[in-house]
């Protein structure tokens, strides 16, 4: 009997409700619907989401792995739209998911957005509540977190929070000791220098120096649009960090096009394999090489 665990990881589907309501095109929102209706949007279609499914089905991993935006301007219609495709990727117990900052776009009633998503989150909410987010596959450990945060124009930031790095903290300790091999996942990358300053993680710097502390093994985000990894050097050995860019992304530029990772755990080995395939047009394809 096998310790491995197969993980997938995707991100960034941006979903966007064809007909939204013009009475919640306001402010912000009306700014980001714009945009993506005459612009962005059209470098973006459900094709990638759709053949992401049929792989979920023939590869059969153990936990896919969603890092956030999954919605486009967080309203109630997108996050129906996302909830059923969760349905279609299969079960609540299947899947680990962080929100992101398109998801906390505007404030809206949680009756009317992340309470839609149901078990998928893993909590009844408030958000602060629900994360960290412990998920135990074996001798594998998923920690999720949130920097879901709703900004005003220009900004695209995230936010931990001082609680929230304190139980990350205690949890990765904790799970060290236990033998674990631990996950890190979130929207907002955890390094620097991936995205400007409005559109980085607030709090990135103290969220580095408790991963420096207390040591990950692997570390997935999403929200920078553009595939990447960077290593972390950590007091209890390297922590490797993925990002993966949108999934449904399919214009010209190499580094975004939509990917999503595939990773193999060795628990026991302390140890994994990646994986990243790529959009090809009508289909993903496994890439021969890095990016």
């Amino acid at each position: 009997m096998t310790s491995e665990k197969v993980i997938l990881h995707a991100s960034d589907w941006h979903l966007a409700a064809p007909r939204p309501p013009w009475s919640k095109l306001v402010g912000r929102r009306l700014n980001g619907y714009l945009r993506w209706r005459l612009f962005r949007g059209k470098k973006y279609s459900l094709a990638p989401l759709e053949a992401f499914l049929g792989w979920v089905r023939k590869i059969g991993p153990d936990q896919i792995v969603l890092t956030g935006d999954l919605t486009h301007l967080g309203l109630p219609e997108e996050f129906e739209m996302v909830r059923d495709y969760l349905v279609r990727l299969g079960p609540p117990e299947l899947i680990s998911l962080s929100p992101g900052n398109h998801d906390s776009y505007a404030p809206e009633p949680w009756n009317e957005t992340y309470a839609k998503w149901g078990k998928y989150l893993g909590g009844p909410g408030p958000l602060e509540a629900i994360f960290p987010r412990v998920r135990l596959l074996g001798k594998v450990a998923l920690v999720g977190l949130n920097t879901a945060l709703s900004n005003l124009p220009p900004f695209a930031a995230g936010r931990l929070g001082l609680r929230q790095l304190h139980r990350l903290a205690e949890t990765l300790a904790r799970l060290r000791e236990e033998g674990f091999f631990r996950v890190v996942y979130l929207h907002h990358p955890p390094v620097s220098g991936v995205v400007s300053r409005r559109k980085a993680l607030w709090d990135q710097k103290a969220l580095e120096a408790v991963l420096v502390k207390e040591g990950a093994e692997l570390i997935l985000y999403g929200h920078a649009h553009k595939a990447a990894c960077h290593r972390l050097e950590t007091l209890w050995g390297k922590a490797l960090v993925f990002g993966a860019p949108a999934l449904t992304y399919v214009g010209k530029d190499h580094l975004r096009r939509a990917r999503f990772y595939l990773f193999r755990l060795n628990p026991r080995e302390r140890r994994f394999s990646f994986e990243s395939f790529a959009w090809e047009g009508r289909d993903f394809s496994p890439e021969s090489g890095p990016f």
